[in-house]
């Protein structure tokens, strides 16, 4: 590994991260030589890596999207000088889960990145205790319990951190010690930030309901962030996002706009997090667009794709830009006000499709 094209990247890479999360857009200049600053770095630990992007003809435009099914088949071993000091993963609801290797400057880039997200939508404004709906990083390397962890134990205004799942005879099981703290905390006019796993916090809430606890409503500076588990994280529950939300509103007593949804994935360090309006804001250090994987062409605003992420924060392993099974309908000038591109999800892939989809990407991967 040349440490020359390292250290550039690493400065490439600062200067991006020194932007407000949700600036008006300006030139490209900047992210386009963290881009290309991060491809050296990948091209240098991954040979591999390096003949696929041959192979697709670079050229000066972003780089070829990877499938992450695919990617799930085809997995790269990390160089033996790489210091790799987390492995995280997917949850493995949908296949096989991924396994993505950080080194230091990788994962540090990650928690910016949320960090920079955070305070551009300004959900960690004040004093608050945390509650995670979600396992402990101590039992769990999913990609969310791990990075959000280090997130908000940043936050010197986070004074208390917990996580209400365990891990009980091998089954996922809520710690009522914890929600109990919870309850406290809230009768004591603490802010609160839950933060979690949508059918989780709804499991509580219904057994809570359930005992005789027909609301509680939380202090002022609340807030919910969800994030994951619309696809039915607990057996047998499937989750309407609306309806979600209003019955959320209604027992915490909370606007709205002090309900947010979280989108990302394992393999992205990019996470996005809704506005007022619902819709997914990509920012400064993303690229967003709505792929169509059959025609090989970004589709056109209000069209519907598949999700394609591009983003220079991340040189572990090569996944610079990673095309998702996630449909989704790009847009940009979002009512809310906040500049930029945006998305709004439409379910995912079908298995037919996901197949076809899969088969063609696979042959274009492979030089067919």
């Amino acid at each position: 590994m040349k440490k020359n094209s390292f250290e550039n990247y690493q400065s490439m890479a600062r200067q991006l991260m020194r932007r407000e999360a949700f600036a008006s857009p300006s030139s490209d200049e900047l992210f386009q030589s963290a881009l290309h600053a991060c491809l050296e770095v990948l091209k240098e630990r991954y040979p591999d890596y390096e003949s696929f992007l041959t192979r697709k003809g670079l050229g000066f435009g972003f780089p070829p999207a990877v499938f992450l099914p695919v990617l799930k088949r085809i997995r790269l071993d990390p160089p033996s000088d790489l210091t790799v000091v987390e492995v995280i993963t997917s949850s493995g609801t949908h296949g096989k889960p991924s396994a993505i290797p950080l080194d230091g400057f990788s994962l540090e880039m990650r928690i910016a990145a949320i960090q920079q997200v955070y305070e551009g939508m300004g959900v960690i404004a004040g004093f608050c205790h945390a509650y995670c709906f979600m396992l402990d990083p101590q039992d769990s390397k999913m990609a969310g319990s791990v990075v959000i962890a280090k997130v908000l134990r940043s936050y010197g205004q986070i004074a208390h951190v917990s996580f209400v799942a365990k891990v009980n005879k091998n089954s996922l099981a809520i710690n009522h010690d914890k929600i109990r703290d919870l309850i406290s905390d809230v009768r004591r006019g603490i802010p609160v930030l839950l933060l979690g796993y949508p059918a989780m916090i709804w499991a509580v809430m219904s057994a809570l309901q359930l005992e005789g606890l027909t609301t509680l409503p939380l202090p002022a500076g609340s807030f919910v962030l969800t994030g994951g588990g619309w696809k039915s994280f607990l057996p047998g529950l499937l989750l309407e996002q609306q309806a979600f939300r209003e019955a959320l509103s209604a027992f915490f007593a909370l606007e709205p706009a002090q309900i947010r949804d979280m989108f990302g994935l394992s393999e992205s360090p990019v996470v996005f997090l809704a506005c007022e309006r619902g819709a997914y804001h990509a920012p400064a250090f993303s690229r967003i667009r709505a792929y169509d994987p059959m025609a090989q062409q970004a589709v056109s605003d209000g069209q519907s794709g598949l999700l394609e992420i591009t983003s220079p924060l991340s040189c572990s392993y090569p996944l610079i830009s990673v095309l998702s099974t996630d449909k989704i309908v790009h847009g940009s000038h979002c009512p809310c006000g906040l500049p930029g591109s945006y998305f709004l999800p439409r379910g995912r892939l079908t298995s037919t499709d996901f197949e076809t989809c899969a088969m063609r990407i696979e042959r274009q991967i492979a030089g067919g």
